[in-house]
């Protein structure tokens, strides 16, 4: 039920105004008479429309006519949409590891550098307002395990609703691990917290963070992004600079194996997508992700039982 309530993105969001926290208003879509709802209500650029199970972004539509609304978006009681107040602004993302509604780690960096709609490079930096919100959420859910918030620093469509307090919203939680852990470059301090997560070590006197300004990148998808950063000046310093001096985080110093694994792992990811008729992010999660569907509590994928304490130490808030 706790997965279900943050991945739900409609569900996210009533939780977190319910908790007092920001987030913009979101409202779920079953039918195409709800999508007519949202749309009667005025412009459709006032909104982002995506579907409520859902990650990387595959789906979403931003600014969309309302005729390519009504041909795109195709809500069922089974696999409702959500019509997003639309924020505009910068994004930012954080990664913690939790036990019992306490933070144990936790890091924030800004996606500016974008490749198949995920991150691929992460400088870890400080943000008091998007931590406060976290630990607010986490203590409020009780939450164990690890969770990552995506947030946009912005103002809200006029109309919808009002800001937020310092113009920071919630806009969706992933409710396991993400490529955030990539902020602690490897260090074992992290290995260590989700232990001490999990209840298999004790539990560290302070939060473990990443080092502030330290930067880690994906270097081959940078790479493989460049006509998407090429063309402006500041997400180009970005790149360049986490090329030339930040931390590669498939490969080590004197270890050339993933220079070949990484092709390798390209190539299946397409030929998944190809073998199962969706696009190369999907492909990516099609054969472990989860969408709502009922799931038996006792027993895992792999058939065995699954305990209180696997769950947490696998990752699920």
């Amino acid at each position: 039920d706790v997965v279900a309530r943050l991945h739900d993105k409609a569900a996210f969001a009533e939780a977190a105004r319910r908790h007092g926290l920001a987030a913009p208003s979101t409202r779920r879509l079953s039918s195409a008479d709800d999508v007519e709802a949202v749309l009667a209500d005025g412009p459709p650029d006032r909104w982002v429309f995506k579907p409520a199970w859902s990650r990387f972004a595959t789906a979403t539509l931003v600014g969309a006519p309302s005729a390519v609304v009504r041909r795109r978006v195709r809500p069922t009681a089974e696999a409702p949409w959500v019509a997003q107040a639309r924020v505009d602004g910068r994004g930012l993302c954080t990664y913690s590891v939790v036990r019992d509604g306490a933070i144990i780690a936790h890091g924030a960096y800004r996606p500016d550098i974008v490749y198949s709609r995920a991150a691929v490079v992460f400088e870890a930096i400080e943000h008091a307002a998007a931590e406060d919100w976290v630990t607010r959420m986490c203590a409020s859910e009780g939450l164990s395990g690890q969770v990552s918030f995506d947030f946009i620093e912005g103002a809200v469509a006029a109309g919808v609703a009002r800001d937020a307090p310092g113009g920071l919203y919630a806009v969706e939680c992933n409710p396991r691990a993400t490529s955030g852990a990539n902020l602690w470059q490897g260090d074992p301090v992290l290995g260590t917290a989700l232990l001490a997560a999990a209840g298999l070590a004790p539990l560290p006197s302070e939060i473990v963070r990443p080092v502030t300004g330290a930067v880690t990148a994906i270097k081959s998808a940078v790479r493989m992004g460049a006509p998407g950063w090429a063309r402006r000046p500041d997400l180009r310093r970005i790149a360049l600079s986490a090329l030339a001096d930040g931390r590669d985080a498939f490969a080590r110093h004197g270890d050339i194996r993933p220079a070949f694994a990484q092709p390798l792992a390209v190539i299946e990811c397409v030929a998944r997508a190809v073998g199962h008729g969706v696009g190369v992010a999907d492909a990516m999660t099609v054969d472990m992700r989860w969408d709502g569907e009922a799931v038996s509590k006792d027993v895992g994928a792999d058939g065995r039982t699954v305990g209180p304490t696997d769950f947490d130490a696998a990752g699920a808030a």
